[in-house]
C-alpha cells in the first residue's frame, strides 16, 4: 500500500467537500460532516477486518480516507 494513494484520496475528498460547500452559499449543517466522518471510520474498520483480502481492503481504505477528507472539510468550513 502506497501512502501517496491515501494522500490523493484525502485531497480528493477535501476537494469534493469544498465543491459541495461552494454550491450552498448559506453553509451546510455540521451533521453532514459528522455523518461522513462516521462513515469513514466504519469503512476504516471494515478495511481492518478485511485486511487479508488485499484488493478489497485497499479500495475500502482509500474510500475511508476520501470520506474522512470530505467530512473534515464540511466540519471545518463555516
Amino acid at each position: 500500500m502506497n501512502p501517496i494513494n491515501m494522500a490523493v484520496s484525502l485531497v480528493c475528498g477535501c476537494g469534493l467537500g469544498l465543491l459541495l460547500l461552494s454550491q450552498y452559499r448559506g453553509g451546510l449543517d455540521p451533521a453532514y460532516g459528522l455523518a461522513l466522518l462516521t462513515l469513514g471510520v466504519v469503512a476504516a474498520t471494515c478495511a481492518f477486518i478485511l485486511r487479508r483480502d488485499q484488493l478489497f481492503g485497499r479500495f475500502v481504505l482509500m474510500l475511508a480516507f476520501f470520506l474522512l477528507g470530505c467530512g473534515l472539510v464540511l466540519l471545518q468550513h463555516p
